[in-house]
């Protein structure tokens, strides 16, 4: 399964885009979460079924509410992300690994 670990940069905490980019998601049946991170950055991992799903996805997240400035995209085999997409709370890069256990993100080894 295709997957993506998105850090989003710019006005992107405080207007709604973590309600859009899941919104976009469940939209393209995607699979993942996202959060605000405590640097000021919006985080995402994302899967589909199909890679092209996640081209469209990161070219959607760019045209929602606040401004995105940039967003850097990180290429992965992500497995068992579970069903859906939700919005996590807030973490730090260290409360990273609280996820729940059936959650693996293979880049963090790297």
């Amino acid at each position: 399964m295709a997957g993506l670990h998105l850090v989003v940069h710019g006005r992107v905490q405080g207007v709604g885009f973590r309600a859009y980019v899941k919104s976009i998601a469940e939209g393209m049946d995607l699979r993942g979460a996202v959060w605000n991170s405590r640097t000021g950055t919006v985080e995402v991992v994302v899967e589909a079924e199909e890679a092209s799903k996640l081209s469209s996805f990161v070219e959607a997240i760019q045209h929602g509410p606040g401004y995105v400035g940039r967003v850097d995209v990180t290429r992965s085999e992500i497995n068992n992300l579970g069903p859906g997409f939700e919005i996590r709370p807030t973490i730090s890069a260290m409360s990273f690994l609280s996820v729940p256990s059936t959650m693996s993100f293979p880049w963090r080894d790297a």
